[in-house]
């Protein structure tokens, strides 16, 4: 028969043996657990990178910001993983809400059927946005292709002249 002091973090034990014999014992009962957990900022922080670099990168750059895990650790990709796996976010390129794939500057030329000096001129005006990765092996300009149908401006289409 077992009974439990939760207040005094005591645990009774009551064994009764086939022979007749019976046993008592007072055992320590551990406190219960607490909920380790990863700080909010940590989190938006992996949340607003993770959509640009790798999980090995993440984990560099939480480290070079001095960041630990909860329990006081250094980040690795498999603790970074971990915690995107545990708090459903998504892994680079693999964002569910993105309807704008993005692409490198010479994928970009080449879907687009523009020069890069047309590029870059459309990212400066704003028409594209564009992300600049300076870290990691991933590093470079990456363009945000909006996959969705665009109007197409009159009389530019030669069908619409005929």
């Amino acid at each position: 028969m077992l009974t439990a002091d939760r207040e005094e973090h005591r645990l009774h034990v009551l064994l009764r043996w086939r022979g007749g014999w019976i046993d008592e014992r007072e055992l320590p009962l551990r406190p219960p657990l607490q909920a380790v957990r990863t700080e909010a900022a940590t989190l938006a922080l992996i949340r607003r990178l993770a959509q640009w670099h790798t999980d090995s990168a993440l984990a560099e750059e939480l480290n070079r910001r001095g960041l630990q895990t909860a329990t006081g650790l250094s980040f690795t990709a498999r603790r970074v993983t971990s915690l995107r796996e545990r708090y459903s976010i998504p892994a680079r390129g693999k964002r569910k809400d993105a309807d704008a794939p993005t692409v490198s500057v010479a994928v970009a030329v080449g879907d687009l059927g523009v020069s890069r000096q047309t590029l870059w001129s459309r990212i400066r005006t704003g028409s594209l946005q564009a992300l600049r990765v300076v870290r990691g092996p991933s590093r470079g300009l990456y363009v945000l292709l909006d996959t969705s149908e665009q109007p197409r401006l009159p009389g530019l289409d030669k069908a619409e002249e005929d």
